[in-house]
């Protein structure tokens, strides 16, 4: 456990950061717990957000690993992010830090962990694919559990994802065409974005050229092994993408019980 002095000097570094951990600490600090305010008052896009940063924040603070693996791994990001931005950090909040930092890197592949992020990815794409059959025209997002985890090669942060369109609420069939294919694992809905009156291959070509526009990569079926147009991204950068198009975007609504 940190002493005070440690703890200000890691909180002072925590203030300073310049990405989103660091917006929302500074809120937190100031006494703002709930989700909902920090989403108002901060750029994280939902409450999901929020609660993955608190979870860094817990890490950080009280060394607290997370039970996800996926959320060990964005943690020990942080602590490495915050140890690489401040070289003239004291020795021994550098040691604290080291060691948090191997924690958190075991637990990404800890049995336990993985299986806590498989049951939560299951649980989303199971919600979601309910409310795939009420929309009939939309644009889906999907993936599958092991791209999820490990993410690109390339960027641990880059996940593998598939966008395409349905105009038949036909979820159900990408399931069963998976298979056919001998694919290890069956694909998790991950999102659908919809609007009324939708021209769906126009919003569809437009998702896909953007991705490129801002550099992240269009795979070919060697790549992924899944099949030509997937995409090397974050489910942040897309929802960005729908939100300029105005569309409605439907995803599991994580809860702090869930990270």
């Amino acid at each position: 456990m940190l002493d005070q002095s440690l703890r200000n000097e890691l909180e002072g570094y925590m203030l300073a950061d310049e990405y989103l951990l660091g917006e929302i600490f500074t809120l937190y600090k100031d006494g703002v717990v709930d989700a909902k305010e920090l989403v108002a008052g901060t750029s994280a896009t939902n409450r999901g957000v929020i609660y993955n940063n608190l979870a860094m924040i817990r890490a950080l603070l009280d060394s607290k690993v997370p039970s996800g693996a996926s959320m060990s791994r964005q943690s020990a990001w942080a602590v490495g992010r915050i140890m690489k931005n401040n070289p003239t950090m004291s020795a021994p909040l550098k040691d604290y830090l080291s060691h948090l930092k191997l924690s958190l890197e075991e637990n990404t592949n800890s049995m336990t962990a993985v299986l806590h992020d498989v049951d939560k990815i299951d649980r989303q794409s199971d919600a979601l694919a309910r409310q795939a059959v009420g929309i009939q025209n939309g644009i889906y997002v999907y993936s599958f559990p092991t791209y999820l985890h490990f993410g690109t090669i390339e960027d641990q942060e880059l996940y593998w994802v598939k966008i395409g369109s349905t105009k038949n609420s036909v979820w159900q069939r990408i399931v069963e065409q998976n298979r056919q294919t001998s694919m290890p694992e069956d694909p998790k809905l991950l999102r659908i974005y919809h609007k009324e009156n939708m021209l769906i291959e126009e919003i569809e070509k437009k998702f896909h050229s953007t991705l490129e526009r801002v550099g992240h990569e269009r795979s070919a079926a060697r790549r992924t092994k899944a099949g030509t147009e997937w995409f090397a991204t974050t489910l942040d950068a897309i929802d960005a993408i729908a939100e300029l198009m105005d569309l409605q975007i439907e995803k599991y609504e994580a809860s702090e019980e869930n990270i």
